[in-house]
């Protein structure tokens, strides 16, 4: 267990499965489940990113788009999230190798305090109910990605 390096950019929540990590060993990233925040809420991981200065939350919980949307003005970490038809290693390997791939160029474009959902080439529904429900708000922090 251990807090994250000087200098991490991306914390990689716990929901995505363990197998998947080394798809994104070429980021410098730390991951919840080998941390001390294991267990934390959204809201107290959101903190803790904050304290620490680490810019990108990388998940596949699509509720977290619900849980968080009208409170992540208020932090300097963005949360990504990976919206793919389910949380297995197979299913995450395409939409996570082109993350790799464009990271660079992509993390300048990622502003702070908002939400970011990033769909793969095979899935055409945005219709998914946490963006309706982020839709109907005044004011809609996400942004879309489609590779």
């Amino acid at each position: 267990m251990r807090e994250p390096q000087q200098g991490c950019e991306l914390l990689i929540d716990e929901c995505l499965p363990e197998k998947s990590y080394s798809l994104f060993n070429e980021i410098k990233h730390f991951t919840v489940k080998h941390s001390l925040w294991e267990g934390k809420s959204n809201g107290n991981l959101l903190n803790s990113c904050d304290k620490n200065k680490i810019r990108f939350i990388l998940t596949c919980d699509k509720k977290m788009l619900r849980q968080q949307i009208e409170n992540i003005r208020n932090y300097n970490v963005s949360i990504i999230i990976f919206m793919t038809k389910g949380n297995g290693t197979k299913m995450l390997e395409p939409l996570a190798i082109n993350f790799v791939k464009h990271y660079e160029s992509f993390k300048n474009k990622l502003e702070k305090g908002k939400i970011f959902l990033l769909y793969d080439k095979d899935i055409i529904n945005v219709s998914e109910p946490e963006f309706d429900h982020a839709k109907r708000l005044s004011y809609i922090p996400i942004q879309i990605f489609k590779f």
